[in-house]
């Protein structure tokens, strides 16, 4: 069976089937990021996993999770702090998304212009829903992506971006080795009860 008559059959067992029972739908997407286009919103399922060691490139230990809007106030952490049911924001003190996909761009695995298209979405979404007492700080561990004619690390400036009440806590900072000082820093104030 072809991928599209695939997609097009679990897609009819779901309309059909599970929705009208009110089944809660896993969809286990193995080895479809980066192999096959899909629109996994319309498929119609609850959650979605898949990993990205295979053809996203990306080391073993990493997938994807999709949640569907009506399940995501189900979805949190094993482990929580006191904001509970008030947001990601809230309830952690500290929250860190690393992403692998600009390395594998910057020594050419992947297109760039794909990596930089997924990440500019991703932040566009966390400052257009960042609250106004969250610190959001973006850096980079070494250069490679900005030099198309090397695959190998650049000794470039990297980004540095820090947005928020805490911002002003990073205006010091020249190389990666000053960043974590700094949110620790920011961690101890909040804890004093300072800013965040």
């Amino acid at each position: 069976m072809a991928q599209g008559q695939t997609i097009a059959a679990w897609k009819r067992w779901i309309g059909f089937t599970a929705q009208p029972r009110g089944q809660i739908v896993l969809a286990d997407g193995a080895h479809v990021p980066g192999n096959v286009t899909i629109d996994i919103p319309s498929l119609g399922v609850d959650w979605y996993v898949a990993n990205l060691h295979k053809w996203a490139f990306a080391p073993w230990s990493c997938g994807v999770l999709w949640v569907s809007p009506a399940q995501r106030g189900h979805l949190h952490a094993a482990v929580i702090s006191w904001g509970l049911d008030n947001g990601l924001a809230a309830e952690f003190d500290l929250l860190l998304f690393e992403s692998f996909l600009p390395d594998l761009a910057g020594h050419r695995r992947i297109e760039p212009a794909w990596v930089l298209g997924i990440l500019d979405d991703f932040l566009g979404g966390v400052l257009a829903h960042r609250s106004p007492g969250t610190t959001l700080v973006l850096c980079s561990d070494h250069g490679n992506l900005e030099d198309t004619t090397t695959k190998t690390h650049t000794t470039n400036p990297v980004p540095l971006l820090a947005i928020g009440p805490g911002a002003a806590r990073f205006r010091q900072a020249t190389a990666i080795t000053d960043v974590a000082p700094a949110i620790l820093g920011l961690l101890v104030e909040e804890a004093a009860g300072g800013t965040p």
